[in-house]
C-alpha cells in the first residue's frame, strides 16, 4: 500500500498491478475489489512506513468496512 501524497520522495516505477496506491478512499476501493474477487486475507505494508501512513491505512480500512 503506497500513499504517494505522504512520501517525501516519490517512488519510481510503482507497478499498479503490484501496489494499491492513492488516497485512503482509493485504497479502500482497491481492498473492496479484492474482497469482491473472494480474497479473504491481505497483507498491507504501508509506504512510507511512518505514523501518517498508518493513520491513512486505518482511515482506508474504516472506509472499506462501510463500502
Amino acid at each position: 500500500v503506497v500513499f504517494p501524497h505522504l512520501a517525501e520522495e516519490q517512488a519510481e516505477d510503482l507497478d499498479p498491478d503490484k501496489f494499491l496506491q492513492g488516497s485512503p478512499r482509493e485504497i479502500a476501493a482497491g481492498l473492496k475489489a479484492f474482497d469482491d474477487l473472494g480474497v479473504a486475507h491481505a497483507i498491507c505494508n504501508p509506504d512510507p512506513s511512518n505514523a501518517a501512513t498508518f493513520s491513512a491505512l486505518a482511515e482506508a480500512l474504516a472506509i472499506y468496512r462501510n463500502l
